[in-house]
């Protein structure tokens, strides 16, 4: 279900708008208008295969903007409980494209630009769950940029191939920075306003929003932003990327050259050598943005928290039971893996299970380890973004997302995800949606769509069934919880976050 059945609105008028970029054929959907595939930087092949993405040049003629640009290297997967492949459009190298739905109204209309996630290996701009129609239809003009992810957007080879490729670990930050420039100079053609831009993200896309609020060259381009279970802290050193890099050259196998090995073999066999990197990696997340001093001079939370974003309004949270999506089939009584792990080391998790033990003597082995692993991966690292971010200055508003399906794998919890359905107002999209979703959940559908809409406008999340959302202080904690309605709480679930102190 998609509000006002936007899913099923018959077939398209064709439309034509002129750019900066050139002119270009889209569909007119009577309330949006929405035009896809959008060539925002040069094809990133051959000579530019690591290298930092060249915007586009403009083109002659009508450029039809009707198709998905392809999705970027990847591997074919499913979420597990949910049916079918999370991607299901061509995979390319040829990767960064846009796309852009906007109100039929003329503007100026306030920008949301999405960035997905996939733990910085998966997702594309094609998938449903990302169908921006739902907030063209409320007065917002959504862009969604597509960016490399996996070894093409994140492996640091400045340390193999030498200074002309220093820096490449964090490409895929160069191609989100290039679509927001690309925003800037042309969304005002498609009744967009570039002074009022929302950034944001979920899961790995929410880590790589906070890694633009810490990245200089990005300041100015976006007002305000949005954080759905990501994190600040989840960066390497340039030394960890170049580990990670000489993994990723051994695993590709032999070849005369180093530079013809990573340069010219054909991109299926870099996934197959970036699959076998992953399977080997010790800790999660092996592709991470890069701390190399030039384009991220910092660890994003000590950025954030020296007030690198302090004007920025930010909206941040997570879903209650983050992790359980990613919990071991059968996890038995095993101890957390180091796998599982993205900021801890093992002997540091043992440590503070032991103190969860302690405080929740009731719970089972299964239920705390899912406690654990979503804390230390998703809940600590937004309580820690947001209070440094209210200690900076900024205007900081909290959630957490506790609605739970009442039947399937997931049943009872609020698994990664799962608050999507309800942010993009969409329950179309059955890789990231239960089946039978959609009747019972539409009045929360349309509350968090709403609320998220409204920071978008404002700067202020707010709908006309919430209570007021106070901003998030040290002092209060203030947190809006989305179950069956919204209602704000101070400091949910303290008696745990305490145990993080001095650890995370």
């Amino acid at each position: 279900m998609l509000g006002l059945g936007l899913a099923n609105a018959g077939v398209a008028e064709e439309v034509e708008i002129d750019t900066p970029s050139g002119r270009m054929r889209g569909e007119d959907h009577d309330v949006y208008r929405v035009f896809r595939g959008i060539p925002y930087a040069q094809p990133p092949i051959g000579p530019l295969r690591f290298r930092p993405p060249v915007a586009a040049a403009p083109w002659q003629g009508v450029r039809p903007a009707l198709q998905f640009g392809p999705a970027p290297i990847q591997p074919v997967v499913s979420l597990r409980g949910y049916p079918g492949p999370l991607v299901t459009q061509a995979i390319d190298e040829d990767c960064l494209y846009l796309n852009v739905w906007t109100p039929a109204a003329s503007g100026p209309h306030p920008v949301m630009v999405w960035i997905y996630g996939g733990s910085n290996v998966l997702g594309a701009t094609s998938q449903p769950q990302y169908s921006g129609a739902s907030f063209a239809r409320d007065g917002v003009v959504c862009v969604t940029i597509g960016y490399r992810v996996g070894a093409l957007g994140f492996t640091e080879l400045g340390g193999l191939l030498g200074p002309a490729f220093a820096g490449s670990g964090n490409n895929a930050l160069r191609d989100l920075l290039l679509g927001l420039q690309w925003v800037h100079a042309n969304i005002a053609a498609f009744g967009g306003d570039p002074a009022r831009v929302t950034l944001a993200g979920e899961s790995a896309g929410g880590k790589n929003v906070c890694s633009l609020l810490a990245t200089p060259a990005a300041a100015g381009l976006f007002r305000a932003a949005i954080v759905e279970s990501g994190g600040a802290q989840t960066a390497h050193t340039i030394a960890a990327a170049e580990e990670v890099a000489t993994q990723f050259a051994a695993a590709l196998g032999k070849a005369d050259t180093l530079a013809e090995m990573l340069l010219t073999r054909p991109a299926h066999e870099l996934l197959e050598a970036e699959l076998k990197l992953i399977a080997g990696y010790p800790y999660a997340f092996p592709y991470r943005c890069v701390v190399d001093g030039v384009l991220l001079p910092e660890i994003p939370l000590q950025a954030i928290r020296a007030g690198a974003a302090a004007r920025v309004p930010l909206l941040v949270g997570n879903n209650r039971n983050d992790s359980v999506l990613f919990r071991p089939a059968d996890p038995g009584h095993r101890a957390i893996a180091p796998r599982e792990l993205a900021q801890l080391d093992p002997a540091v998790m043992a440590a503070v299970a032991a103190r969860y033990r302690e405080r929740f003597p009731q719970m089972s082995d299964i239920d705390l380890r899912g406690k654990l692993v979503t804390a230390e991966e998703y809940w600590i690292p937004s309580v820690r973004i947001a209070e440094a971010h209210a200690a900076s200055g900024g205007r900081t508003f909290m959630y957490r997302f506790d609605r739970t399906p009442t039947r399937g794998p997931w049943e009872g919890l609020a698994v990664h995800t799962s608050e999507l359905p309800f942010v993009w107002d969409n329950f179309d999209d059955p890789a990231m949606c239960p089946a039978g979703m959609g009747a019972r959940e539409q009045p929360l559908a349309t509350t968090m769509h709403a609320t998220w809409v409204r920071f978008v406008q404002t700067g202020t999340p707010a709908a006309t069934d919430l209570p007021d959302w106070t901003p998030y202080e040290a002092s209060r904690r203030a947190t809006m919880v989305f179950d069956e309605t919204g209602h704000i709480h101070e400091d949910p679930s303290g008696d745990e976050r305490t145990l993080w102190d001095g650890v995370l």
